[in-house]
């Protein structure tokens, strides 16, 4: 260490490792060195971690100093106000930012139909992050974010998965080269049809194969479905296995698909039209953008849609304290920067979320914004 140089250690965490006499006999606190612990106990929801608020709060060093940050920089003031009520630590966060917001607005009836009434309520071109509890809710946000309420590619993957997932690497290469993304999408179908080892199934090729060869069979089938693109959005998928089925020789003497005979996949691929297929696909970023609480912590966004299912409802209209999944919400809420929006399955409590100035909307219908309605404090678990 050089002289007149003082170590530092910032930590950033809710975990045991925060426990104070952890640090009581170690190196670095004999050394001198300066320890910080950074936190919101009201964001500690790695529980399976063994990560609590306990440890934060009972963290103690010989002469530490306390410092409470009490200003929210994040959010407006429609926004803080909203996480005010729902914190259960006592805090009541100030309001850094000068502008008041939109009021957040609550949803309930079609998940679809929600997310693209979101959409139109902010600028274009804002991203918008969408948050659930629960990886099965996240994929369901997914499929609505496309605006199907069935997944297409769920009825061929039934029917068929291999060749479903055939079908979705090409079509997934076709919609990155149509926004100009070429080499990726190239790069996408070379590793979705092929490995080192060989071109995968349903593709039939008994020869050996090299990067170069790869490259180039990718490469003709993208160029000449683009070519296609247009016809093919007006037919079937099984239009579109069998475009792929009559070209794919072309591309490489020996190389074949197998034909689609009576069955599961023919019933289904005639049923599904390739316009829905190519059109229900998430873009790498639309999918990156729709996850679970867990996985968005330490994120923000200046739009965020959290999906709540009816046990979290009470997370904002009856806050519990001491309890994980309430603090999972919080988290989920206070990830909003300039808007929020929230969807909840019944819509029997939409004037509920009214009284908290929260704008609600039952698809078609939107109810009057009711006053804010304060609570002293939190209600306690029995």
């Amino acid at each position: 260490m050089s002289q007149g140089f003082q170590s530092q250690l910032g930590i950033d965490t809710v975990s045991p490792v925060t426990r104070g006499y952890e640090f009581e006999n170690c190196q670095i606190t004999k050394a001198g060195t300066i320890i910080g612990v950074i936190g919101d106990p009201e964001q500690a929801i790695f529980g399976f971690l063994d990560a609590s608020p306990t440890y934060f709060h009972s963290f103690s060093l010989a002469d530490h100093r306390t410092y409470t940050m009490a200003a929210n920089r994040r959010s407006t003031r429609a926004i803080v106000d909203l996480l005010n009520r729902v914190r259960t630590d006592g805090l009541q966060q100030n309001h850094f930012r000068t502008d008041v917001g939109v009021s957040p607005i609550v949803y309930t009836g079609s998940l679809t139909e929600s997310l693209a009434h979101a959409k139109q309520c902010v600028p274009p071109g804002t991203p918008m992050l969408v948050l659930a509890r629960k990886h099965a809710t996240v994929a369901q946000a997914r499929l609505g974010a496309t605006g199907y309420s069935t997944d297409p590619w769920a009825v061929l993957r039934e029917a068929q998965e291999e060749r479903e997932r055939f079908l979705m690497h090409v079509a997934v290469a076709v919609d990155l080269a149509q926004r100009s993304i070429f080499d990726v999408a190239v790069h996408r179908l070379v590793q979705g049809l092929s490995s080192r080892h060989g071109f995968r199934k349903p593709i039939a090729f008994d020869g050996s194969v090299d990067m170069t060869m790869r490259r180039s069979v990718a490469l003709m089938i993208l160029e000449h479905l683009l070519a296609k693109h247009q016809e093919l959005l007006a037919q079937t998928a099984l239009d579109f296995y069998n475009t792929l089925f009559a070209y794919l020789p072309i591309c490489l003497e020996g190389m074949s698909l197998p034909a689609v005979r009576n069955g599961k996949f023919r019933d289904a691929a005639s049923a599904v039209r390739y316009h829905d297929l190519f059109h229900s696909l998430n873009s790498p970023d639309e999918t990156r953008l729709i996850r679970t609480v867990h996985q968005a912590k330490g994120s923000e966004a200046s739009a965020v849609f959290v999906v709540l299912d009816d046990s979290q409802v009470d997370h904002i209209l009856n806050p519990v304290v001491n309890d994980e999944e309430q603090r999972i919400t919080y988290v989920a809420l206070s990830r909003a920067q300039d808007h929020l929006f929230v969807f909840c399955t019944t819509a029997g409590r939409l004037p509920d979320f009214a009284t908290f100035a929260m704008t609600t909307h039952e698809i078609g219908v939107a109810s009057v914004t009711g006053p804010a309605r304060r609570r002293t404090r939190p209600r306690a678990t029995g």
